[in-house]
């Protein structure tokens, strides 16, 4: 996720009348894959031209993980202010990589 929407998230967090345990999640799952894709995309370029998959590396199994913020959502109303791929942009922004 977005660096400063976690950061409300926290400041949200720390004004809940009473403590307890959140978990700070965007609710949408996204993959090296889709990160690559969106990067490419916005470069103009094809992915698959320019990285190499090599099954022969890949030794952990896939696992799904997706977390859950339900309750910070109800108590604090907080969500996230920006999506996954605007996310991307801003990052090739920030580092200085015209689009």
């Amino acid at each position: 996720g977005y660096a400063p929407d976690y950061v409300d998230a926290m400041v949200k967090i720390l004004n809940v009348e009473r403590p307890g345990e959140f978990i700070i999640a965007s609710g949408e799952k996204h993959s090296v894959l889709d990160f690559v894709k969106i990067v490419f995309d916005y470069l103009k370029l094809d992915w698959q031209n320019c990285v190499e998959e090599n099954e022969a590396q890949i030794t952990k199994k896939q696992v799904s993980l997706m977390g859950n913020s339900k309750k910070l959502r109800e108590l604090t109303g907080w969500k996230p202010a920006i999506p996954f791929k605007e996310m991307v942009r801003l990052m090739l922004l920030k580092e200085g990589i015209p689009l």
